[in-house]
């Protein structure tokens, strides 16, 4: 987690793990996280062994996958240029 990408989306030099988590709920969920989710996100981040899974069930949660659009992109695909 500790990569320069998230000083850029965080708007933060070396953000916190809470940065981090809160900017990725807010934006998958589209409004600021509540103080369970923001704990429980933060401590799954603070577990290095957690963190994949975490991130993963995101990702895959029905929210996760309406904000990528993965139905849009199964029906049109990819661009190659």
């Amino acid at each position: 987690m500790r990569l320069p990408i998230w000083d850029i989306l965080t708007g933060q030099a070396a953000p916190s793990n809470t940065a981090i988590a809160n900017y990725l709920l807010t934006n998958v969920y589209a409004q600021a996280p509540d103080g369970a989710a923001l704990a429980a996100a933060v401590q799954a981040l603070d577990t290095e062994s957690f963190q994949g899974e975490w991130l993963a069930s995101l990702a895959s949660s029905l929210a996760g996958q309406l904000h990528i659009g993965l139905v849009g992109l199964q029906q049109t695909g990819l661009e190659y240029v």
